[in-house]
């Protein structure tokens, strides 16, 4: 567990180093937001790159957060899970940080200048699509709590109801993941965007109908 905190850690806390460290020589007008066809719609100050380390810090603390809160209920298999789940999320914010840290150094400097970000939409894509391989892998192996998992008013019915509705959301996860990765190799831009999100949206409400239909399938069981 030692080794995933400090990881956790390393990860929580070193885009602010690197982005502090790139300020000394980034241009002071830097890129602060593209359009759907990647084009720089903002041109802003270089000290606005801060904001996402910072998104990054609060983000990583609230997953230690949770894991500690797990540890002192003694459900340490919970813990690994939120630290496996955080660190995950974690390398794709730092990928993201560095990719537009790299990006606003390459700015030639007028506000007009056409700025490829597919590469962005699509390391985004596939940055997403394999966390949700790996939250998918570990949800099987959660335990009945309030902080993660497939958490709906049925699955946490009772304890044969949410082992098996994580299961279900862990192979629902898996295939979401990959069916991301996939379009985000075919799609740029705002099409990208929109086919990813409505996966993530469609997987959500079905592992949410599984969850129910386990649920009746339960009452049905125990009632014969």
């Amino acid at each position: 567990m030692k080794n995933k905190y400090l990881l956790l850690y390393i990860l929580i806390f070193f885009p602010i180093v690197v982005t502090s460290v790139c300020l000394i020589f980034m241009p002071d007008s830097v890129p602060m937001h593209y359009s759907a066809d990647g084009e720089v719609n903002r041109i802003g100050s270089k000290y606005e790159q801060i904001i996402f380390p910072l998104i990054t810090i609060g983000m990583g603390l609230l997953w230690v957060i949770m894991a500690k809160y797990q540890s002192r209920k003694k459900e340490h298999g919970n813990e690994k899970v939120l630290l496996v789940s955080g660190i995950a999320t974690l390398i794709l914010f730092n990928i993201m940080t560095y990719y537009f840290l790299c990006k606003a150094f390459t700015y030639i400097g007028h506000s007009d200048v056409s700025f490829d970000m597919k590469d962005g939409f699509k390391l985004i894509s596939i940055g997403i699509g394999t966390m949700l391989c790996v939250m998918g892998n570990i949800m099987p192996k959660v335990r009945l709590n309030t902080v993660i998992g497939l958490r709906t008013t049925w699955s946490m019915k009772n304890d044969r109801v949410w082992q098996k509705s994580q299961r279900f959301g862990g192979i629902s996860f898996v295939i979401c993941g990959i069916a991301v990765i996939i379009t985000g190799l075919f799609f740029t831009g705002i099409i990208n965007v929109i086919v990813t999100i409505s996966l993530i949206i469609v997987d959500a409400l079905i592992c949410t109908i599984a969850s129910y239909k386990i649920y009746k399938n339960d009452l049905k069981e125990n009632l014969l």
